[in-house]
């Protein structure tokens, strides 16, 4: 009887320290090809009595599934504004301009937003609490135009092969697993885009000790 309760104690003691339970992760899949990765092979190296949970979501989803309490933790691939969050940046990729390799702009070595006022944009998928698409816009206007947008991805990959398929330029993370043959990704120089970064979120006051030290890995 004594040797169950301790048991029950050192259970308990990891589980409060995060080192036993259940993580439930949601991620874009832009962030699964970038940095989240990472974290993900470190947690299950350092936390291995933690079973992790990961569902692959468009924003929208995750969002309404943060909401609902049915995931601990999500990765965007922008910054989310919602007061019923808390967020942090993780690492990420710069952006860059992904072109067709018959596009002018695939020429030269660096490219700024105004070279491309004249292109049709491939941007991400507007969402009220997610300000990618806005990010992408706004970096535009402050080039003094404002862009025509031909379709909307819901990933970097979605977006690349749209820009493949030549239907326009592209704001994407530099990503080199996710560059067909057929696109180039040109330097963006004097843009509004630097800050721009992915970001894992949680529901304010609510981070539990597991995803607090997934957290720390960023």
């Amino acid at each position: 009887m004594q040797e169950q309760m301790e048991l029950a104690c050192q259970a308990a003691k990891r589980s409060a320290q995060g080192e036993q339970g259940r993580l439930t992760i949601g991620f874009v899949t832009t962030a699964i090809l970038c940095d989240l990765k990472r974290m993900i092979r470190l947690f299950h190296e350092r936390f291995p009595h933690v079973e992790l949970v990961l569902r692959e979501m468009l924003i929208g989803e995750l969002l309404d599934k943060l909401h609902s309490d049915s995931l601990d933790l999500i990765c965007s691939d922008g910054e989310v504004i919602d007061e019923a969050f808390e967020s942090c940046p993780i690492a990420s990729p710069s952006m860059v301009l992904a072109v067709h390799r018959s596009n002018a702009l695939a020429s030269c070595r660096t490219v700024t937003l105004a070279q491309a006022m004249h292109q049709p944009f491939i941007v991400a998928t507007d969402h009220p609490a997610h300000n990618l698409q806005r990010r992408m816009i706004q970096a535009c206007q402050k080039a003094d135009f404002t862009p025509t947008i031909r379709e909307c991805a819901d990933s970097a990959p979605c977006a690349v092969a749209l820009v493949e398929a030549k239907l326009g330029v592209a704001m994407v993370y530099n990503i080199p697993t996710c560059r067909p043959a057929e696109v180039v990704y040109k330097k963006l120089v004097d843009s509004d885009m630097e800050d721009v970064r992915m970001h894992l979120c949680w529901r304010r006051g609510e981070l539990s000790p597991a995803a607090a030290n997934f957290v720390q890995l960023g």
